[in-house]
Order: structure tokens, then sequence, then C-alpha cells
């Protein structure tokens, strides 16, 4: 059923791919702050 708000509708499916998105997200910005870190890490 869709709602008649369309910003209610995409509420579920942005959750759903929190699950995967958040974890890269943190793998990420952990990467970057290594390479910070250590720049002679590089490539």
């Amino acid at each position: 059923m869709l709602s008649p708000d369309r910003q209610l509708d995409a509420d579920p499916a942005f959750i759903a791919g929190a699950r995967q998105d958040v974890p890269r997200l943190i793998a990420e910005v952990r990467r970057l702050r290594a390479l910070l870190a250590d720049p002679s890490a590089q490539g």
C-alpha cells in the first residue's frame, strides 16, 4: 500500500539498504583513516 507521502514509502527501502550500506561506509572510513595515518601504505 502506498501512502500519500512519498518519503514514507521510501523509508523502508532506505532502512533495508542501511544493513549493507552502513558497514561498507564504516569500512571505507577506517580505510581512509589508515591511509591518513600512514601515507606510505597507499597503493
